[in-house]
């Protein structure tokens, strides 16, 4: 796979989305980037 494919997420407003998104790039092998202020902690256990 290209390494240099990332997904990034502006802001988000939803800890669960976010965490859903995580497991998805880490099972494709992708990067993720967040930009804060996310409407959230982020904690691994907001994100489940």
């Amino acid at each position: 796979m290209n390494n240099r494919l990332r997904i990034a997420l502006y802001q988000p407003d939803i800890a669960g989305n976010t965490g859903t998104i995580l497991r998805f790039a880490a099972c494709l092998g992708l990067g993720v980037d967040i930009i804060e202020p996310a409407g959230f902690p982020l904690s691994d256990r907001a994100l489940k």
